[in-house]
């Protein structure tokens, strides 16, 4: 859920409202007899000074927590917008990935030599022996019945890849 930025204008219309609310209620306030049966007497008197930096006080303290508050919104919001784009990115990098993958297990299974997929992202063609030997360590630990993870430590290579030659494996077998 994306927030709108306050801009100026409602920035200054907020603040007006609250000036507006305000000074109705200190107009009210000193329009109201002092006792329930003296309404016909039309005397002004002048509020206390006290009452004045009461009001006065309240007047910046209430505008500093809108600041405040307006800055703290505006805090999450660019936060809340810098982790969408991040999460953006991190979409596009997975479906990237998984076409990458789709792709090999395509090339897989017509017979083709899998393309070694880096780190990096970048597709590399191996040496076809060099290759094949990394595939039979990795065939040979799993038949001896150890887990991904620990054929993924011993040989050196991220668990996703072993996971996705033993997958491989077993889907040629299958097919």
């Amino acid at each position: 859920m994306n927030f709108p930025p306050i801009d100026n204008s409602s920035l200054m219309l907020i603040s007006g409202m609250l000036l507006l609310t305000f000074t109705l209620v200190r107009v009210i306030r000193r329009k109201r007899p002092d006792m329930p049966g003296n309404s016909a007497t039309t005397e002004t008197r002048e509020p206390a000074p006290r009452t004045f930096v009461s009001t006065d006080h309240l007047e910046v303290k209430l505008y500093n927590t809108f600041r405040e508050l307006n800055a703290r919104l505006e805090t999450k919001i660019n936060i809340l917008n810098e982790l969408i784009i991040d999460a953006d990115r991190k979409v596009m990098e997975y479906t990237a990935l998984r076409d990458e993958i789709v792709e090999l297990s395509k090339a897989t299974a017509e017979g083709e030599e899998p393309a070694v997929i880096s780190r990096e992202g970048n597709r590399l063609r191996g040496d076809g022996q060099q290759s094949a030997s990394r595939y039979d360590e990795i065939y040979s630990l799993a038949d001896r019945g150890m887990t991904p993870a620990e054929i993924s430590q011993r040989v050196d290579q991220p668990i996703g890849e072993v996971n996705l030659i033993l997958g491989l494996r077993r889907r040629r077998k299958s097919g």
